[in-house]
């Protein structure tokens, strides 16, 4: 196992906790890159299977709209995902903006989650966590954003016993 993530990063600060672990804002020591690092307690059970499912689901969905994963790590109590940096959330932007977004800034960010829904529908998946705060961005400029999908852990088949759903009928849109 390695052991050396605090030799490779620094932590600037904690984005949020969950359940299962920490998600850290972090700076890669080789190139100063912003990092988000999420740490997952290897000894809970629904700590591994969620880290698991995180990581195939970013492998899957993968696209310019879903949040990509830089590199995997595991200690012998911790495994982390690096991955981009993303600079705020949809919860945030709308908190920031008292008299309501504009019509072109929601039609951006509508279009821009088009591309990862279609992937979910292509593979049969659901996400069970849509909200505001995983809908996150990056920036080249400040007009220039780019609406990200995150929180893809919360991925199921449609149709699986854990999805959350029994008892639900489905009705896949077409995209």
């Amino acid at each position: 196992m390695d052991t050396s993530i605090w030799n490779e990063y620094d932590k600037i600060t904690i984005l949020g906790i969950s359940l299962f672990g920490i998600v850290y804002k972090g700076r890669r020591k080789k190139d100063n890159k912003i990092v988000s690092i999420k740490e997952y307690k290897r000894y809970q059970d629904r700590a591994i299977e969620t880290y698991e499912k995180d990581v195939k689901y970013m492998e899957e969905l993968k696209s310019d709209y879903t949040i990509k994963k830089i590199d995997v790590k595991q200690t012998n109590d911790y495994s982390y995902i690096i991955r981009e940096y993303c600079y705020g959330s949809l919860e945030e932007f709308i908190k920031s903006h008292n008299d309501g977004m504009k019509p072109f800034e929601i039609q951006k960010i509508l279009n821009q989650l088009i591309e990862p829904f279609k992937k979910l529908n292509e593979k049969n998946l659901i996400h069970k966590d849509i909200k505001p705060s995983n809908i996150l961005f990056s920036f080249k400029g400040l007009n220039d954003f780019k609406a990200k999908l995150s929180g893809i852990y919360f991925c199921s088949k449609l149709g699986e016993e854990d999805n959350g759903m029994k008892g639900m009928k489905y009705i896949t849109p077409q995209i």
